[in-house]
């Protein structure tokens, strides 16, 4: 469970941090998975939807039956050395608690998330289909949890539009900073964007030249 709970976190973060850009590249090369990432990256409500539902689901059952296997044979352990039973079954599932929790946020959380950003594109197209069957499969539910959800935000005067918020001035000078410095943008280039991302901001007498500094040439020199 804690390996299923790491896939369906990998591959959440594998799609939201890949270049879409990539993935259609890929996806113009033949690469069905990436195809199918790209699909997920382009909408990400329903990814975000089922893993969300995906993970709560694996972190009950992982408590359940942590507790339910692995407790009581620790109890009994304990009971075993000469520890009162009123302290060794607390004591039991309080350990059991602590090596599931350490184990899932490492194994189920950590890895697979830093995994997915140094090789995004790659994890995104090898897990988009088998999220996307998923997806399939648990869209019944999914959708139920998303009706109850927007009737319960619609009391709080929550309504929701599905647009996204568009990318700001300051953001895209922020994005082509980032840019300039991984080296995908030449300094030229990003000043070339700057200067455009400005031209509501200038008057026209800014944009002329001044007549004395025309350079004149006689047509009869020709």
């Amino acid at each position: 469970m804690i390996f299923a709970n790491g896939l369906f976190a990998m591959a959440e973060l594998a799609v939201v941090s890949s270049r879409r850009s990539k993935l259609r590249q890929r996806a113009e090369a033949g690469d069905g998975g990436a195809k199918a990432a790209y699909e997920l990256a382009s909408s990400p409500s329903s990814l975000l939807s089922t893993v969300s539902v995906a993970i709560t689901m694996i972190a009950i059952l992982s408590g359940a039956m942590g507790g339910a296997v692995l407790a009581k044979p620790l109890a009994a352990k304990l009971e075993s050395i000469s520890i009162p039973v009123s302290v060794a079954d607390p004591l039991a599932l309080g350990l059991v608690v602590l090596v599931i929790t350490a184990v899932s946020i490492i194994f189920g959380e950590l890895l697979p998330k830093r995994l997915a950003l140094a090789h995004s594109e790659t994890i995104a197209s090898r897990l988009a289909r088998p999220i996307q069957a998923v997806a399939r499969g648990m869209g019944p539910v999914v959708q139920l949890f998303t009706w109850v959800t927007d009737a319960l935000a619609a009391l709080f005067g929550v309504r929701t539009t599905g647009e996204t918020t568009p990318v700001s001035d300051e953001e895209l000078r922020h994005l082509l900073e980032q840019g300039k410095r991984a080296g995908v943008f030449s300094s030229t280039e990003q000043g070339m964007v700057e200067r455009v991302l400005r031209l509501d901001e200038l008057r026209v007498e800014e944009l002329m030249t001044p007549s004395v500094r025309i350079v004149w040439i006689n047509a009869d020199d020709a």
